[in-house]
């Protein structure tokens, strides 16, 4: 939060889940970006339970912001994603102070078809 109280938005990433087992542990290593870059609806390239945007980005937005590690698990005995937020680097400096005061915020769809 900078000296205002205002979060600034550092950078965002999407992860498919269509790759993700039931009850088997998967690491994602992915750039944060400004703005995430997505196939629009109808190309084929829908991903099981992540929405899609028709935007059109434009290639200065997709610049990388840092890296960050998160790790998925899918517990099909008590139907729950199971998200881990091992590591962040490299984030791009923020704050008024040169530094970052990260938070991680995640969004997920309610429902999985496994």
């Amino acid at each position: 939060m900078d000296k205002f109280g205002h979060n600034e938005f550092i950078g965002e990433t999407r992860v498919a889940l269509k790759k993700l087992k039931a009850n088997q542990m998967k690491n994602y290593s992915v750039c944060l970006e400004r703005v995430v870059q997505v196939k629009k609806a109808g190309t084929g390239g829908s991903a099981r339970g992540m929405a899609l945007y028709e935007e059109e980005v434009k290639e200065d937005e997709a610049e990388e912001r840092g890296r960050i590690l998160v790790s998925l698990t899918y517990s099909s005995q008590k139907g729950r994603l199971i998200v881990g937020v091992v590591r962040c680097a490299h984030l791009a400096a923020m704050d008024s102070n040169g530094y970052s005061d990260p938070f991680v915020k995640i969004t997920a769809p309610s429902v999985f078809h496994w």
